[in-house]
C-alpha cells in the first residue's frame, strides 16, 4: 500500500498540485455525460451483428473511440456516418409513370463493353 509521500510524489510527477487536481475534478464534474454506444448497441440499432460493427471500426471504415484495452465505443455522429457509408442510392427513377434506369451521365457516356455485352447477351447499339 503506497504511503502518503509516495502518492504525493506521483502527483508531483504529473505536474499538478493537489489544488490543481481538485479544481480539475470539479471542472470535469460539471460536464454532462457523453453518450457513447457499444458495438452491441449499434448492431441492435442497425439490425446487424456486433462482429460486423467492430469489423467496420477495425478496418477504419468508420470513426470510433478506442478506450482502455482496445474497447470500441461510438458517438451518435459515428453511427450516422456508418449509416451514410452503407446507404445505397436507388438505381431506377419513375418519370411520368415509366421506370427508367438511373445512370449518372458520366457513366452512360462510356457505354457497355464487348465483354459485358457477351456476358449479358446484349448486342451493341450502333451510335450515329
Amino acid at each position: 500500500m503506497p504511503t502518503d509521500s509516495k502518492a504525493r510524489e506521483g502527483r508531483r510527477r504529473s505536474g499538478l498540485t493537489d489544488r490543481q487536481n481538485a479544481a480539475r475534478i470539479e471542472e470535469l464534474a460539471g460536464l454532462p455525460p457523453i453518450p457513447t454506444l457499444s458495438p452491441e448497441d449499434v448492431a441492435q440499432h442497425l439490425g446487424t451483428s456486433p462482429w460486423w460493427v467492430r469489423e467496420q471500426a477495425r478496418a477504419g471504415r468508420v470513426d470510433h473511440l478506442r478506450l482502455g484495452k482496445g474497447r470500441i465505443r461510438f458517438l451518435p455522429e459515428h453511427v450516422h456516418e456508418l449509416i451514410a457509408l452503407c446507404t445505397v442510392e436507388a438505381t431506377e427513377s419513375t418519370v411520368g409513370g415509366a421506370t427508367t434506369p438511373r445512370v449518372p451521365a458520366s457513366l452512360a457516356a462510356l457505354g457497355a463493353t464487348r465483354r459485358s455485352q457477351r456476358a449479358h447477351g446484349t448486342h451493341p447499339v450502333d451510335c450515329p
